[in-house]
């Protein structure tokens, strides 16, 4: 598992991807790896020059893409993706994340909350 997957941990080359920062890595059930980069992607903070802009339409549409390939590469179906929301949403709690950040987490924490979410991106 990757367990730190998004945009900026992928580098390009002559049209040869990289994926980098594996610091975190470990093994385990993709299922959770999946998961946390759906939360991660979703509710992360903007930065920089995005911080005051709400892009939550725009990375619903990347995460739909960025499921949508993954899955059709594995044999992996959404509610397994589903039942992990809200273990690697309880498990972010712990970093040091904004208070919006961690108001969406909690609401994760819900199974159904995370059914809705996951049932949203397919």
């Amino acid at each position: 598992l990757h367990w730190d997957f998004h945009p900026m941990n992928v580098l390009v080359k002559n049209d040869t991807y990289f994926i980098i920062d594996w610091i975190g890595a470990s093994s385990g059930d993709p299922s959770a790896d999946i998961a946390r980069t759906v939360i991660v992607l979703l509710f992360s903070k903007n930065e920089g020059i995005l911080k005051n802009l709400d892009l939550y339409a725009v990375r619903k549409v990347f995460v739909k893409y960025y499921l949508s390939e993954t899955l059709s590469l594995r044999n992996i179906s959404n509610s397994e993706i589903q039942k992990w929301i809200p273990f690697v949403a309880a498990a972010r709690l712990s970093e040091n994340l904004s208070k919006p950040e961690k108001n969406n987490l909690l609401e994760l924490i819900d199974q159904e909350n995370a059914r809705a979410l996951v049932d949203s991106l397919f």
